[in-house]
């Protein structure tokens, strides 16, 4: 799921990527294509650590929880 959604965000060039709820244990790095991602929502997951977001210059702190 969590890959079908960034795959939309993609092919729309969405701002806000909500992968909420998607059982993640770490940030897919399919993310860091997205470097006009301004918000991302990772609640409701395992993720343990945050990285892979080093391009992703124009995103704001992402919401976990």
């Amino acid at each position: 799921e969590a890959l079908r959604r960034i795959e939309a965000c993609k092919k729309t060039k969405n701002k806000e990527l909500d992968l909420s709820g998607c059982e993640l244990t770490d940030i897919p790095h399919e993310i860091a294509d997205l470097v006009w991602l301004e918000k991302l929502s990772i609640s409701g997951n395992q993720i343990s650590a945050i990285a892979g977001l080093e391009n992703l210059v124009k995103l704001s702190c992402p919401r976990m929880a």
